[in-house]
């Protein structure tokens, strides 16, 4: 991300995780979502995802899980925007994605083998799901416990890959 705001990409595309419309890898960095003002990107292995800054969800890449939330399991090759209803604040992914809204809402999609999707049969969700803990009907959103925990999750996943990056050179020695 460019200080104003431009997003540029490049490298593994199999899964359309470039956002270039096809599943070539891409060998020089290219602008995506040109018309957008980028204040975020979250990459996993095999998705990415934007956050503008004025709080548009933007993904593409890997749906075997669903994980894309397009309501389907095709793996989605440009930049779509996702919960188009909601300000989004933060997102993390990898089979499952989380976001969670300005206002505390926390909404979910994808693998759901141990049940990472709260109250469903371990099954895939392939639809941005909105999760109520406040343990009423009226309560859509998170606790400050919750809310909190999220906080930390973009610092654990680059800490993860910090270790796993350190553990393949040193496995290459």
């Amino acid at each position: 991300i460019t200080t104003d705001g431009k997003l540029f990409g490049c490298g593994r595309n199999n899964n359309g995780q470039q956002g270039s419309g096809d599943t070539t890898n891409v060998t020089t960095f290219t602008q995506r979502l040109s018309d957008q003002t980028v204040e975020k990107v979250i990459c996993s292995y095999n998705t990415t995802w934007a956050i503008t800054d004025d709080g548009k969800l933007f993904g593409c890449g890997n749906n075997d899980y669903g994980e894309q939330g397009s309501g389907d399991f095709d793996n989605v090759l440009t930049f779509t925007q996702r919960l188009t209803d909601e300000n989004i604040k933060e997102v993390v992914s990898g089979n499952t994605t989380w976001a969670i809204t300005t206002d505390g809402k926390l909404f979910g999609t994808g693998a759901n083998a141990y049940s990472q999707e709260i109250d469903t049969e371990d099954e895939p969700i392939s639809e941005f799901t909105l999760h109520d803990f406040g343990g009423s009907e009226s309560s859509t959103s998170v606790s400050p416990t919750i809310s909190a925990m999220l906080s930390v999750i973009p610092l654990i996943v680059i800490v993860g890959l910090i270790i796993g990056t350190v553990g393949y050179f040193l496995r290459k020695q």
